[in-house]
C-alpha cells in the first residue's frame, strides 16, 4: 500500500537495524508471520466504527502475539469535543482491553504517579493490555 512507502523510506534513511514495517489488515491480524517483539501505532481512530474494530484486532493481536509489546499513542481532545476519545475507552472496555499510561505530554509517568490530564490538545502514550496480560 502506498502509506508503507514513506515508512519503509524512513527505516532506510535512518539506518534503523533490526526493525521491520508491514501492513497489517485489522480484519485478519494472523496475517503477520514471525515474532515480534514491538507492535506500535499511533492515532488510529478517525471514525466511531474504527474504535471497536481498533479494539477488537488488539484483543485478536493479543491473542496471537502474547509475547509481543503493544504501544499506542493517541491524542486527546484532537477534536474539539473530545471526538474518539470515549467512544475508543469503551469499546477498549468492552473487549477487555485495558491501557497502561506511560506519558503524557511528554513527560514519563511512573506506577506510583498521581496522573492529571489537561483538558486540552495533549498526546499520551501507553501500552495496550488484554485480559491476561500482566501489569
Amino acid at each position: 500500500p502506498d502509506y508503507m512507502k514513506p515508512l519503509e523510506e524512513s527505516l532506510q534513511l535512518n539506518n534503523v537495524p533490526n526493525v521491520s514495517a508491514k501492513a497489517l489488515d485489522w480484519g485478519n491480524p494472523g496475517n503477520l508471520e514471525g515474532h515480534w517483539d514491538w507492535i506500535i501505532g499511533s492515532d488510529l481512530v478517525y471514525s466511531l466504527e474504527l474504535c471497536s474494530l481498533l479494539t477488537g484486532l488488539w484483543a485478536k493481536m493479543l491473542e496471537v502475539y502474547p509475547d509481543s509489546t503493544f504501544i499506542y499513542s493517541h491524542t486527546l481532545n484532537r477534536w474539539e469535543d473530545s471526538g474518539y476519545d470515549w467512544p475508543l475507552h469503551e469499546a477498549a472496555v468492552a473487549t477487555g482491553i485495558s491501557f497502561k499510561l506511560l506519558q503524557v505530554d511528554g513527560r514519563q509517568v511512573r506506577e506510583d504517579d498521581d496522573v492529571v490530564i489537561p483538558d486540552r490538545k495533549v498526546t499520551i502514550i501507553m501500552q495496550v493490555l488484554g485480559p491476561r496480560s500482566p501489569m
